[in-house]
């Protein structure tokens, strides 16, 4: 039964289809196999009929039919395979007819560039060969020069030996000379050394004995000092006593004589003691006195001494401190240089004077007046003697001007300039000191419109010292407004009007003043940092009383600039810029050299370094005028410019010696800080700075009654004072005037001296 029911499967999944029946000779026939459960019968039925047949033709039948099943089936099969292979056969020759064209491209490209490529094959054979060729060529010179180098090579070698023999010859020959110069100096070496030791022996001794003698000198100086100031004391009562004596002598003399002549008399006696108080009397003189050289004194010698006596009172009051050396003789030394009593200092000349001498040159120059209009004129050494006095005029000289002397009349004051033997190069700072000065000193600061540029030029010197010594790390800005109020407190809002606006820009509290007493105060009490660095001077600075204060121990003072600039290489030196007109351009400033530059004044600026510009020496300065004035706030000042003043409409007093633009030279020492010296300097440098340049600055007294010697109330008896103190001390001095002055006040003075005495 399953046998049957797999074949009934098989051939119902596997009925032929309408045309394979029909193409069989059996249209149209349905064959059912009914399975009978008992009879086992299989039937066909048909259903144009209903015959059926037997199993056996069944199996006849269903054998015909799976046979043509099979052969259409076949047939089918080969067809598509048949198909499949014509396919196949397309499909390769499409693939071969695409290689076939791809070839063909390929080929034609190959054939269009089959000539450049032969031709650069030719010429790629013409370069090989050219280089077999250079090659060849090349291994015969590499052949020539290997020879030829091997025949330098043996040469040099000879050369070198050669050299070497010399030279061992050459040491012996000089050994040898050595000990032959030895031999033959030996003895008068000899000789000469002994005759050292004994010159050295003889100097010591002389030394010893010196050395001796100026101990008993000064212990014996020193007595005599205090004996002289117990005298000079003793004087001064004197002199007060004496000056009381003689005034009421005189009025007593005017109430009794009542005769004109007797008057008159007694009126000139009265001027001649005025004369002698003003000290400028000399003791050295004879005693003698002619009474006919008193008719010949007239009015204008008297005139000419009480202006002197004016000139000294007004030099008294613009400088009420005294800058001392560390010996009591220097001090009486200056005063007998200068009559003054202040060293440097000479009363200047009239400019019109000056301008008469110039006016009746030959040239005719009596445009004088109007030289700022015009570059600046031109005079000879000749003429330049014509306006100074003799001593001034060697002083002239012993600069050593390069060509003829520049004048310069601007602002009342008449100038002269000229170029100087230049400096000595050595002082000039190397780059990287230059780098190493910029960075101490700080950054550029402006003081704006205050009157400051001493406080601001002495702050950033401490500034510098501190980090020179070691106390800060950088540039710390201290401050100037401190200074400006405890400096000199009399001096605060002096200048103020009654009822001006504090607020406004253009009232202001602040001064000028010189560096002196800034150091001074600096040096005794301190100064603190900035707090702020705009402020408004009509206000005073917040206190605060634990503040930390820098302190300076040492002051030094330099007269010249050679020595200006040898402190220059350790440490920055404030100095005065005489100011004229292009003094804030930002090229090298060569004062009244430009044309028409006129005098402006004068102003504290801070020397930083020495350095050369397009060939000349310059001093670079810090200004406190912000970065707006010269180079980014720094003045390149010229060393190759000096001036004097010859004469000016005031008539006051003037520096004696010729300056360079930049004078008056200071600078500090301090004790070492925690981060140590952060500069070198030699220890004999050191010892002479502080044994030569350094003074002792005393704090401005702000008495009007007192001054710098110890005067007396009023202003005769100060002039009297002055002058019984010079006799004290047997000083002399020169007076200007004509010959009958001088002697009518010897003879006073040599008549109050006697009085004293007894």
């Amino acid at each position: 039964m399953a046998g049957s029911d797999s074949k009934n499967r098989f051939f119902s999944s596997r009925q032929p289809p309408h045309d394979s029946v029909s193409s069989g000779n059996f249209p149209n026939l349905k064959f059912t196999a009914e399975i009978g459960e008992g009879a086992g019968v299989y039937e066909i039925r048909s259903p144009l009929g209903a015959s059926s047949m037997s199993l056996r033709g069944v199996c006849g039948v269903v054998a015909s039919l799976g046979l043509c099943f099979f052969r259409v089936e076949h047939s089918k099969l080969k067809r598509s395979m048949d198909q499949i292979l014509a396919l196949k056969e397309k499909l390769q020759n499409a693939k071969l007819m695409g290689m076939q064209k791809e070839d063909e491209k390929l080929r034609r490209g190959m054939e269009s560039k089959f000539p450049s490529t032969n031709t650069l094959c030719n010429q790629l054979t013409e370069t090989l060969q050219h280089l077999a060729s250079q090659i060849q060529q090349a291994e015969k010179d590499k052949e020539r020069f290997e020879f030829k180098f091997s025949t330098s090579a043996q040469a040099i070698n000879s050369l070198k030996q050669q050299m070497k023999d010399l030279s061992v010859k050459l040491s012996a020959s000089e050994e040898n000379i050595k000990s032959h110069a030895m031999i033959n100096n030996s003895d008068a070496a000899i000789a000469e050394a002994k005759l050292n030791i004994e010159n050295l022996n003889f100097q010591i001794e002389k030394v010893r004995l010196e050395l001796t003698s100026k101990e008993d000198e000064g212990k014996y100086l020193v007595g005599v000092k205090e004996k002289l100031e117990q005298e000079n004391m003793n004087i001064q009562l004197s002199a007060d006593n004496l000056s009381e004596y003689i005034e009421a002598m005189i009025r007593h003399c005017r109430d009794i004589i009542k005769d004109d002549k007797v008057t008159e008399t007694i009126a000139r006696d009265e001027d001649d003691v005025h004369i002698y108080s003003s000290g400028e009397g000399d003791t050295s003189g004879d005693d003698d006195y002619d009474d006919d050289d008193e008719e010949e004194r007239d009015v204008n010698s008297k005139k000419g001494i009480d202006d002197q006596c004016e000139e000294r009172a007004w030099k008294r009051s613009a400088h009420l401190r005294s800058v001392s050396s560390s010996s009591v003789g220097a001090k009486e030394d200056a005063t007998d240089t200068d009559p003054e009593g202040y060293r440097g200092f000479v009363p200047c000349p009239e400019r019109s004077d000056i301008l008469e001498i110039l006016a009746a040159r030959p040239d005719n120059l009596a445009n004088y007046t109007a030289l700022p209009s015009t570059l600046p004129s031109q005079i000879s050494l000749y003429y330049a003697e014509m306006c100074l006095s003799e001593e001034r005029f060697e002083l002239l000289k012993k600069s050593e001007p390069q060509g003829q002397i520049g004048v310069s009349d601007t602002s009342g004051r008449l100038y002269l300039f000229w170029t100087p033997r230049p400096l000595d190069r050595k002082h000039v700072f190397k780059k990287r000191q230059v780098e190493r000065r910029e960075v101490v000193a700080g950054y550029i600061r402006d003081q704006l419109f205050h009157a400051l540029c001493w406080a601001y030029s002495l702050c950033d010197m401490v500034s510098a010292s501190l980090v020179l010594h070691g106390w800060e790390k950088e540039f710390i800005p201290l401050c100037p407004r401190y200074l400006c109020e405890k400096v000199r407190p009399d001096l605060y809002g002096k200048d103020l009007k009654r009822g001006a606006d504090l607020s406004s820009s253009a009232a202001h509290s602040c001064y000028g003043l010189s560096l002196e007493d800034g150091l001074a105060y600096v040096q005794d009490a301190g100064i603190p940092k900035e707090k702020n660095p705009t402020f408004n001077c009509n206000f005073k600075r917040a206190s605060d009383p634990e503040e930390d204060l820098y302190r300076i121990t040492d002051v030094f003072k330099y007269e010249t600039m050679e020595q200006a600039l040898v402190r220059l290489k350790s440490h920055p030196v404030a100095a005065k810029l005489t100011l004229f007109e292009g003094w804030s351009s930002d090229r090298i400033y060569r004062g009244p050299s430009k044309k028409g530059a006129g005098y402006i004044g004068e102003h504290e600026v801070l020397m930083l370094d020495c350095v050369l510009m397009d060939g000349e020496m310059v001093v670079r300065c810090k200004s406190s005028n912000g970065e707006r004035i010269g180079v980014l706030g720094y003045i390149f000042v010229s060393l190759e410019v000096m001036v004097l003043l010859a004469g000016k409409d005031d008539s006051r007093f003037c520096f004696k010696e010729p300056q360079y633009l930049i004078n008056g030279f200071f600078s500090i020492g301090m004790d070492t800080g925690p981060l140590g010296l952060q500069f070198r300097e030699k220890p004999n440098r050191k010892k002479r700075n502080l044994k030569k340049f350094k003074v002792v600055l005393e704090q401005i007294t702000t008495d009007s009654e007192s001054s710098e010697l110890g005067m007396m109330r009023t202003e005769h008896g100060s002039m009297i004072a002055e002058a019984m103190s010079r006799i004290g001390r047997k000083e002399t001095s020169t007076i200007v005037g004509d010959g009958t002055t001088q002697e009518a006040v010897q003879k006073h003075l040599t008549q109050i001296k006697n009085l004293i005495e007894v």
